[in-house]
């Protein structure tokens, strides 16, 4: 009897293993998505900043050339405002891989994480605790 006792014990602590890991799940993607999102709100907002001064720097460049009498259409100042765009876009190319680069860092954290609650599931299922003081327990100890 004492056989069953222990293996109820372990389906128990299973359940209940699964149950938090299912829920820290939960708030972790819930955690990841908020933070993508607030991300994603940055990037646009630095991307219509990018576009306004854009508009304020051709606008400015026009009216120099125009003041100085060299027109505000036509070769060196569509040339220049070419250039004012590329510049542009460089930026907010910049900025869209700066994104990319944070969220991969948030999904390969969180993937990380979930490596971690699987050694821990592993430990409840081999019947030992899965931490030792302050870090976790090697499953080959």
């Amino acid at each position: 009897m004492g056989g069953m006792n222990n293996l109820a014990a372990i389906g128990m602590n299973m359940a209940l293993t699964q149950e938090a890991r299912r829920r820290d799940d939960r708030k972790a993607r819930k955690e990841r998505t908020r933070k993508i999102a607030e991300l994603d709100e940055k990037t646009a907002k630095a991307v219509r900043s990018e576009h306004e001064a854009l508009a304020a720097r051709i606008a400015s460049a026009r009216a120099r050339a125009g003041a100085a009498g060299t027109g505000t259409t036509g070769g060196a100042i569509d040339a220049l405002v070419r250039g004012l765009e590329q510049e542009t876009e460089t930026d907010i190319a910049g900025l869209m891989q700066e994104r990319r680069n944070r969220v991969e860092g948030l999904l390969q954290s969180s993937a990380s994480g979930r490596k971690r609650n699987l050694l821990d599931f592993a430990s409840v299922l081999s019947g030992f605790p899965a931490k030792r003081g302050r870090g976790y327990r090697s499953l080959l100890d």
